[in-house]
Formats: C-alpha cells, structure tokens, sequence
C-alpha cells in the first residue's frame, strides 16, 4: 500500500471515531499543553472542534491531539 492511501485510511479512521464520540457529552483532549474539556462539536481531518465551558469553542489541530478520554 502507498503512503497517499495509509494517509487517507489514518484520516477517514480519525473522522469516523469523532463522529462516534460526538455521541458522548464531555471528553477530554490532552496535548503536550494539558488538557481541554468539553464536548465533541465537530471533526474532520484536520480539525477538532470541540466546545467548552470556560472558553467557548475551540479548534484544535487533531495532529496536536495526544490522548481523549471520554465519559458517559
């Protein structure tokens, strides 16, 4: 396999697990920052759109996304 169709497979993998996680209310993204709390608006392959409850919404870059941990 080439390395343009792993790079397509790795993204439309990332897509299709935020949409299953936009199901849930409140995840948690880490970075080699901290953390970001809140809940999953959005995702496509570069971005993360995710809605919080001290800074509003905020995209994140889903290359800088290290961790997610999610709650029921």
């Amino acid at each position: 396999m080439d390395v343009a169709s792993m790079i397509a497979i790795n993204n439309r993998n990332m897509i299709t697990m935020m949409n299953a996680l936009q199901e849930v209310n409140h995840i948690v993204l880490f970075n080699e920052v901290g953390a970001i709390k809140g809940k999953l608006m959005d995702a496509d392959s570069q971005w993360v759109k995710v809605e919080t409850p001290k800074k509003g919404t905020q995209l994140i870059n889903r290359n800088m996304i290290r961790n997610i941990t999610f709650s029921l």
